[in-house]
């Protein structure tokens, strides 16, 4: 029985890798975005935590002009660093979006060779079978001729 060969394997193949490697690079910026996202969350808590610092130093005793004036400079210091993260986040999700789209594009490309893949597959199938049914037809009709042939020899004879 012939077995069914599908004629474009190795582009399917190509593609499902493609697919893969999309895959992967989606990981990875997941990954990325993840971290940027707890690097900015450490950075607002120092910062929440500098402040309340403080505003705990500041309202007891007297004022170090020093200590605020150093203080004051960490925490703009802190706010550059928290802009610097918020740039780089939106950077990430964008990159990831973009992944994503690339990602997207070649699952659909995957699809349409899974489909013509599996439309040669039905159309091999039905070639077989409309193959088999020719063949007991043409069975059954050399059967019947025999047969016939038979029951003519007999009735001569």
């Amino acid at each position: 029985m012939p077995r069914f060969k599908f004629r474009l394997e190795a582009i399917l193949k190509l593609r499902k890798m493609r697919q893969e490697q999309h895959e992967r690079h989606v990981a990875q910026r997941v990954t990325h975005l993840l971290h940027v996202q707890d690097q900015l969350q450490a950075l607002n808590q120092q910062i929440e935590q500098l402040y309340d610092n403080i505003r705990r130093t500041s309202s007891a005793g007297p004022l170090n002009v020093e200590h605020l004036i150093g203080g004051r400079r960490f925490l703009n210091h802190l706010h550059h660093m928290r802009y610097t993260e918020l740039s780089a986040l939106a950077e990430a999700t964008r990159r990831l979006d973009h992944a994503k789209k690339d990602l997207t594009e070649a699952k659909k490309q995957t699809d349409v060779m899974e489909k013509l893949k599996g439309r040669a597959r039905d159309r091999f199938h039905e070639e077989l079978r409309r193959k088999e049914t020719v063949a007991l037809d043409d069975l059954a009709n050399v059967k019947y001729a025999w047969q016939r042939q038979s029951a003519d020899e007999e009735r001569a004879a």
